[in-house]
């Protein structure tokens, strides 16, 4: 009978306890939550990539013209498949009018070098501009009562740096391209200086010879630029977020190796024919990164490309399992459970980023608690294997230590 009586004292003494917990909605019943499993979290570098494929090929194709209108066609002077460089003599003609021909190589000197003059001019400006500080948001009203405000946000100053350095790049290729045609001309002037009626035309480019026209229809010459680039289509969606400068990470299955590259350019008109039920492709050009050695690679090959839409790097992140909806519980110095709000970025496989209310080494709850013991006091159980003390000493040669100091008292 005394035992009955214990146990129902002990039952009693439980669901009491347990009532006064679930009734206190005023907190005057201390909580503690015991917890079993935390993570910390982690600093890691994050992406948003875009998959597609593409083909490496020749960056582009130059093409050489005969005015027949000058003089008589006398000579090629390459062959196909040939490799040229920049001043090689590719073919001559004989002049009909030795001033007419004059005055057209002058103008055209001219031109060339009014061109050049304004690129040259356009690279100083871009090169002395300074890309503004990021600053704060601007908050604009959208009415006269003030009951509705935009944020305005400031733009990405990283974004606006690659711009530029983009921008630099395209004119100084262009700049020594324009060079190049003006010693062509240059040299056609000097040649018929010197010969009186025969000009010699040399090459404003470098590269492969690709076709040579015998019957000279125009071009008469095609000169493969034999650097490489990648070409590809991008889908509709996929369109709107892709532009000039984004990085690029290039595999290319056949040499097992990766490569760097970064968006050349990225077209405004479809590839295929516009129709109502197909989508549209958008063609987009990859250069690869100028310290990449590419001597193995041939146009033709095909790829697989990872186009980094955005990134966060040293970013503070957690697996997605960890935050519930838009909060985590957080384990204080303190020694208590916190409820944090925070805001998540980036997510890559089972990583995400937060990126406010919680920084890189904070431990987070693997599990969603009830928000009763938020502010909460915590305990966790002890693992006596993992006390730092056991470190002091290796486990096999605790014995070797014990003996030697039993010996030397």
């Amino acid at each position: 009978m005394f035992k009955k009586l214990v146990w129902i004292a002990i039952l009693l003494f439980i669901a009491t306890n347990g009532l006064l917990v679930l009734l206190d909605h005023e907190g005057k019943v201390n909580r503690t939550a015991y917890i079993t499993e935390w993570e910390a979290v982690d600093e890691k570098d994050l992406y948003e990539k875009i998959g597609t494929s593409g083909v490496v090929a020749y960056t582009e194709e130059h093409y050489i013209y005969f005015d027949d209108s000058a003089g008589s066609f006398q000579a090629f002077l390459v062959e196909e498949g040939s490799t040229i460089n920049t001043g090689d003599p590719l073919y001559s003609y004989r002049v009909d009018s030795y001033f007419e021909t004059e005055n057209l190589l002058q103008n055209e000197l001219a031109t060339l070098n009014g061109e050049i003059s304004a690129i040259e001019d356009a690279i100083t400006e871009m090169a002395s501009y300074q890309i503004p500080k990021p600053s704060e948001p601007v908050i604009r009203s959208d009415d006269e009562d003030n009951q509705s405000v935009t944020v305005v946000e400031q733009s990405d100053p990283i974004e606006a740096e690659l711009l530029k350095e983009q921008y630099l790049i395209e004119k100084e290729s262009e700049l020594s391209a324009k060079k190049d045609q003006a010693k062509s001309i240059q040299s056609q002037l000097e040649d018929l200086h010197t010969t009186g009626d025969t000009v010699t035309v040399e090459s404003p480019y470098e590269g492969k010879i690709k076709a040579v026209s015998t019957t000279l229809d125009d071009p008469v010459i095609i000169i493969e630029d034999t650097r490489l680039q990648v070409k590809g289509e991008l889908e509709e969606a996929d369109r709107k977020l892709v532009e000039p400068g984004l990085e690029v990470e290039i595999e290319i299955a056949d040499l097992d190796k990766d490569f760097k590259g970064i968006i050349k350019s990225v077209g405004d008109s479809p590839v295929n024919e516009v129709t109502v039920n197909q989508g549209s492709n958008y063609p987009f050009e990859v250069s690869f990164d100028e310290e990449e050695a590419l001597d193995a690679v041939l146009p033709g090959y095909h790829t697989d490309l990872e186009i980094i839409q955005n990134q966060s790097l040293q970013a503070a992140t957690v697996n997605k399992n960890l935050v519930f909806n838009n909060h985590v519980w957080k384990l204080t110095d303190e020694g208590k459970v916190e409820k944090e709000l925070i805001e998540t970025g980036i997510e890559m496989g089972n990583d995400v980023e937060l990126t406010s209310g919680i920084n890189p080494g904070d431990f987070l709850l693997t599990e969603n608690i009830n928000v009763d013991y938020a502010g909460a006091p915590f305990i966790a159980p002890f693992n006596y294997r993992k006390a730092p003390w056991l470190n002091l000493v290796d486990g096999k040669q605790w014995t070797e230590f014990f003996v030697t100091g039993i010996i030397s008292r």
